[in-house]
C-alpha cells in the first residue's frame, strides 16, 4: 500500500482482521510469542550481484516475470536514506559498477529500510520472512494468475483462497480506502504466514535472502 501497510490476521474461528499503520515496526510490536510475519519486500539486500532468490521466483512465474522487481543493492538503499533523486541514484549506482535499480525498484526502497530498520531488534520468537504474493498465488491455484488489476485476476485470486479462508467475507472488513489488491496481497501474505509458522512453506533463495512460499 502506498505510504503505509496493510495487514491481515486470521483467528481461531477463521476470520480475518486488518490492520492499516504508517510503519513496519508498528505491525512487529508486541507480537506473540512464536508469531510469523511474512512481508512483500526484499529482505536481505545484495551488496553488487542480483539475488539468487529473485531469479528463482521470476522462473516460476512465466508470462509474469516482470512482477518481481530486482532488489535494490545495499548501497543504493543506503542512497534513499540521503532522499537523492532517482536520476541521482541511477548515477552512482553506475559509478559504483552496479546495475542502475528501476523506478520500481527505487520508489519501494523507503519501505525497505522501513522493514530492515523494524528487524534490527527482534525477539528471537518473532520472525519475519519476505514473500512475494505472485508467487504464493500461483503455488495456492496451480498457475500463473491474470493480472491483479483486471477483473479476471480479483476474481482468480478470491477464488484462490477457497478451502482456507472466506476471502469475500473478509475482503468486506477492509478499512475504507484500501485497494482490493492490496488487501488479496496482504491475504496471500497470511497464507504464506501461516506455511512458515507450519513448517510447510518452501524456501526460495539461499542464506542470504530467500522469498517463502
Amino acid at each position: 500500500m502506498r505510504g503505509g501497510w496493510v495487514a491481515a490476521a486470521r483467528h481461531t474461528d477463521g476470520t480475518v482482521s486488518w490492520r492499516v499503520v504508517e510503519r513496519f515496526a508498528t505491525l512487529v510490536e508486541g507480537r506473540e510469542h512464536g508469531c510469523v510475519v511474512a512481508v512483500d519486500i526484499p529482505i536481505g539486500l545484495p551488496e553488487s550481484q542480483p539475488r539468487r532468490c529473485d531469479k528463482e521466483a521470476r522462473r516460476l512465474l512465466p508470462g509474469r516475470a516482470s512482477s518481481v522487481f530486482p532488489a535494490p543493492t545495499r548501497a543504493t538503499a543506503a542512497d534513499r536514506r540521503e532522499d537523492v533523486t532517482y536520476a541521482e541514484a541511477v548515477r552512482r549506482a553506475r559509478g559504483r559498477g552496479h546495475a542502475a535499480p528501476s523506478r520500481q525498484t527505487w520508489f519501494i526502497t523507503d519501505k525497505i529500510n522501513d522493514v530492515a530498520d523494524a528487524c534490527q531488534d527482534l525477539p528471537p520468537a518473532l520472525r519475519v520472512r519476505e514473500c512475494h504474493p505472485e508467487v504464493s498465488f500461483a503455488t495456492l491455484s496451480g498457475s500463473v494468475l491474470p493480472r491483479k488489476a483486471t477483473a479476471a485476476g480479483v476474481g482468480r485470486r478470491i477464488t484462490a483462497f477457497t478451502g482456507w479462508v472466506d476471502a469475500a467475507a473478509g475482503l468486506g472488513d477492509v478499512p475504507d480506502g484500501i485497494p482490493v489488491v492490496d488487501a488479496l496481497d496482504a491475504l496471500a501474505c497470511l497464507w504464506t504466514a501461516e506455511r512458515v509458522a507450519t513448517g510447510r512453506a518452501t524456501r526460495i533463495g539461499d542464506e542470504t535472502a530467500s522469498i517463502w512460499v
